[in-house]
C-alpha cells in the first residue's frame, strides 16, 4: 500500500480496522483463533488516543439535545457505538449492562453502570428506533464543532471510560473486562494511564508514614 503512495496513517487505519474485524470473528464464534495480534501497524505512525474530561463530556451532550444521554452512557460505560444502539431492555440490570450473551462463545460481559447515569440508563426508550443512529452522528459532529472539538471522535467517548477508570484506581485487568477486550494487549494501550495512578496512590502512602 506504501508503494500505492498511501500515507502511513491511512494504512494505520485499516490495518485497525482488519484488527477490530478479527477480534469481532473471535468474539462472535466465528473462528477459535484471535488472529488481531497477528495484524502489525506500521511504525512511525502513533496511534491517536483523546480522552475527555467529565466537564468536556456533558458539553456535548448537553448540545444534543435528542441523544445527549447517550454520549453520557457512552463516556460513563464505554459502550461502543453499535452496542449501544443494539441496547434492549433484557440487557439491562440493576447494577449492570450485560453484553454478549447471545455470542457462540457465551462469554457475557457486565458492565457496571454508575449511579450518576443508572437513572438514564432506566429511561432509555429500548429498542432505540432505527434513526437514533443518523440523528446520534448528526448531533455529535455539530456538537463536537461547537466545542472546538472537531478531532474528537464517538470511539474517543470509549477511551475516555478507559481513562476514567484509571483515574478510579482500576488495574489494567478490570479495564480490560469492563470494556470486554479479548485480549490484553488491546488494554495495554492504556498502561500509561494506569502507571500514572499508581503513582498517586503511591504519594498518597507518604501521607500514611512509616512505621519504625
Amino acid at each position: 500500500m506504501l508503494a500505492d503512495g498511501l500515507a502511513k496513517a491511512t494504512i494505520n487505519r485499516r490495518l485497525a480496522l482488519l484488527r477490530r474485524l478479527c477480534n469481532l470473528a473471535f468474539d462472535w464464534g466465528w473462528t477459535n483463533q484471535n488472529q488481531s495480534r497477528r495484524v502489525k501497524l506500521l511504525p512511525g505512525e502513533t496511534e491517536r488516543h483523546y480522552y475527555l474530561t467529565p466537564s468536556q463530556v456533558e458539553s456535548i451532550a448537553t448540545d444534543c439535545p435528542h441523544t445527549g444521554d447517550l454520549i453520557r452512557i457512552a463516556a460513563y460505560t464505554g459502550l461502543r457505538r453499535g452496542e449501544l444502539l443494539g441496547l434492549k431492555s433484557d440487557q439491562i440490570s440493576d447494577q449492570f449492562i450485560i453484553l454478549g450473551t447471545d455470542t457462540k462463545t457465551a462469554r457475557p460481559r457486565l458492565v457496571p453502570i454508575p449511579e450518576q447515569i443508572a437513572q438514564i440508563v432506566d429511561d432509555l426508550p429500548l429498542p432505540l428506533p432505527p434513526s437514533t443512529n443518523h440523528l446520534l452522528r448528526t448531533e455529535f459532529e455539530a456538537a463536537r464543532a461547537k466545542a472546538g472539538m472537531k478531532h474528537i471522535r464517538f470511539h474517543d467517548l470509549r477511551h475516555t471510560y478507559a481513562s476514567l477508570l484509571a483515574q478510579a484506581g482500576a488495574t489494567l485487568h478490570l479495564i480490560g473486562k469492563a470494556m470486554g477486550h479479548s485480549t490484553p494487549t488491546m488494554t495495554n494501550r492504556y498502561a500509561h494511564l494506569v502507571s500514572d495512578n499508581l503513582l498517586d496512590l503511591a504519594r498518597r502512602l507518604d501521607g500514611l508514614g512509616a512505621s519504625k
